[in-house]
């Protein structure tokens, strides 16, 4: 039997523990959202924040149409399609290739992890540079597993996701320049 994770779409087996943690691992993407609109808006450095932003909205645009265009599946033995509110069966089909979890998580990597964690003045550049990278590609780790886990995505639409998304986010990083001068 699944549970639901509180009001989230975000569906663990009932008595699964590590399942508990998975579907809150499921929910880091919209936490790092949510950390990117507040610091755009209480840091010096705005720009940078706003334009990882606005980078994974395109991201995310990007996802829906390469799955309304591959439409697979997900997989067949996952968690029931229901609308977390209303708790009914949808007949809505939702693809699973490629995860936007994954891909998120390959953009964020590509504009932050592949060589460091650039970081202006900002509130965490006391860190270190390689403790704060270490940590990015840990927790995007965390996000790809929980998504196989929790049987949303099977490990290629995850795998295929994150490298999409990674080419994508590491494209973005140099369009930074170009957003400068508007």
């Amino acid at each position: 039997m699944y549970r639901l994770f509180s009001s989230t779409a975000i569906w663990y087996e009932e008595g699964d523990h590590l399942g508990f943690v998975m579907a809150f691992a499921s929910l880091i993407p919209v936490l790092l959202v949510v950390a990117e609109c507040v610091l755009a808006v209480a840091t010096d450095d705005r720009f940078m924040f706003m334009h990882l932003f606005i980078g994974q909205l395109l991201n995310e645009a990007v996802n829906q149409i390469v799955k309304d265009t591959l439409k697979i599946a997900r997989p067949l033995n996952g968690p029931p399609t229901s609308h977390p509110f209303n708790m009914a069966q949808t007949t809505a089909v939702d693809y699973g290739m490629p995860s936007s979890h994954g891909q998120f998580v390959g953009f964020f990597l590509g504009v932050w992890g592949l060589d460091g964690i650039r970081l202006s003045n900002g509130l965490v550049s006391k860190l270190p540079v390689f403790l704060l990278t270490w940590l990015a590609w840990v927790g995007g780790s965390v996000i790809c597993v929980s998504r196989w886990y929790l049987k949303y995505h099977s490990v290629d639409q995850i795998i295929y996701g994150f490298l999409l998304g990674l080419a994508l986010g590491y494209g973005w990083r140099h369009t930074r320049r170009l957003f400068k001068i508007v």
